[in-house]
């Protein structure tokens, strides 16, 4: 009896070890969950560039196809139609590229600085400062005292460089048109107009939508194109 002790010990032994090895299995599974959960918390899921539509590579001087060009100079000043020689020379000899902005006939083009940066990359570098996305979600029976208390929570947002994503859930068929304006046209006042919150968006454009996107940083041009 003495002698099958050992054995005993043993069974039990390797009864238990599998069920610490399926305890250590199901904790690290555990662990690479919570932290996939952590990491999904980071909302990137907003593109301002996009709202826009889309525009094509441009192209400058030589790679122009058009024999002739009218050309708008640094200062924005118009030069009238020339030859794609003469305005690309024009371009050059001050350090500059001819740059065409417009398919019309002849193709409108612009004398800038040298820069390999289009518009699209621009609001690119500008989204990559923003953190993480807000989500705001507004009825549209809100009263005035509940949407003033949501546009501030969304402005305090922005203030911390959140853009922020603002839906307006449908309602009543019969007055949510109606309501969605009037809840668009108070998100523009209050977000919009004061600069706290930047759209590429038009105020009519946005009355439309489905939702709204802001953004803590000016997204527009800095320069004017023809």
């Amino acid at each position: 009896a003495m002698a099958a002790l050992p054995r005993l010990a043993l069974s039990a032994k390797s009864i238990y070890a599998p069920l610490r090895i399926r305890r250590l299995v199901s904790i690290d599974i555990a662990r690479r969950f919570l932290n996939r959960g952590k990491r999904s918390k980071t909302n990137r899921n907003f593109d301002f560039f996009n709202l826009k539509k889309e525009t094509t590579k441009r192209l400058k001087n030589f790679e122009i196809k058009a024999s002739e060009v009218k050309v708008v100079d640094q200062t924005g000043t118009m030069r009238g139609v020339m030859t794609l020689s003469e305005a690309v020379s024009l371009a050059t000899k001050d350090g500059l590229q001819l740059i065409q902005v417009s398919n019309s006939n002849p193709p409108v083009c612009k004398i800038m600085e040298s820069s390999t940066n289009t518009y699209e990359d621009s609001i690119r570098e500008t989204e990559k400062k923003m953190k993480s996305l807000k989500i705001l979600k507004l009825k549209p029976e809100i009263d005035s005292h509940d949407l003033s208390t949501k546009l501030n929570s969304a402005s305090k947002q922005l203030q911390k460089c959140h853009p922020v994503k603002i839906v307006i859930e449908k309602g009543d068929s019969s007055v949510f048109q109606k309501r969605k304006g009037e809840i668009v046209t108070s998100i523009y006042e209050t977000l919009v107009d004061s600069s706290i919150g930047y759209t590429l968006e038009p105020l009519k454009t946005a009355k439309g939508a489905g939702f709204i996107l802001l953004s803590p940083y000016d997204l527009k041009r800095d320069s004017k194109e023809t």
